[in-house]
């Protein structure tokens, strides 16, 4: 899927056709939307993922790569981080959201990203 917000989506025909299309290249979760559609089809109700792999909420800094010639993409594990992070604040005792969190996905794939506080999102957005 292109770049997008965090957040929740309606899964429709154009994100079929944009997941088979595959530009951003194969990935399981790819497979996400196709499986929750054809089973809220056969329900009779929608289909919705969450926090798609290429949530984009990154910062330009972030975006650097140390070559000119080259932008880091934003893809990652973002429904994943954001579980863990809020799991770990809750087990801390804090909210996610006042603060600053650093978060590896480590599986067949990886990724680690830097979470900010919300007080600071506003300042420098």
């Amino acid at each position: 899927m292109p770049p997008v917000l965090c957040g929740t989506y309606l899964v429709d025909d154009a994100m079929v056709e944009e997941l088979h299309l595959a530009r951003r290249g194969e990935h399981a979760s790819n497979l996400g939307a196709l499986l929750a559609l054809k089973f809220a089809r056969d329900a009779g109700v929608n289909a919705y993922i969450v926090d798609p792999v290429t949530a984009d909420e990154w910062q330009d800094c972030a975006r650097l790569s140390g070559s000119p010639l080259i932008e880091r993409s934003p893809i990652g594990h973002v429904l994943n981080t954001r579980a863990v992070a809020r799991r770990y604040a809750k087990e801390a005792g804090r909210q996610y959201e006042t603060m600053r969190l650093i978060v590896a996905h480590m599986a067949a794939d990886y990724g680690i990203g830097a979470s900010r506080r919300a007080a600071d999102r506003q300042q420098h957005d």
